[in-house]
């Protein structure tokens, strides 16, 4: 649903990227609901977000574009593997809280 609505507003690229208000709007979604859409239609669809300006998401328009992609979301999971880094030792430790 939304990699077709981007699709047939021809969001291609961040400068025409769609907001996320625009995106609620011809939805219907509120925003959790908007995130978790795209989220799940991310697991068969590129759908690149800008993060400066008003946001917004969009498909992109190069390879540029998808290593940008690829190496934000890479990013997130060396930050969150990091994150999780204290816990697991914790655990393995046996420490008590």
């Amino acid at each position: 649903m939304i990699y077709e609505i981007l699709k047939a507003h021809k969001a291609r690229g961040p400068e025409r990227a769609m907001t996320r208000g625009e995106l609620m709007n011809r939805t219907g979604l509120d925003l959790r609901e908007l995130r978790r859409m795209i989220q799940k239609e991310r697991r068969r669809h590129i759908i690149c977000g800008k993060t400066f300006g008003e946001g917004g998401y969009y498909r992109p328009a190069c390879r540029e574009q998808i290593t940008a992609y690829r190496k934000l979301f890479e990013q997130r999971i060396k930050q969150f593997s990091e994150t999780l880094e204290l816990p697991r030792r914790m655990m393995k430790r046996g420490k008590q809280i």
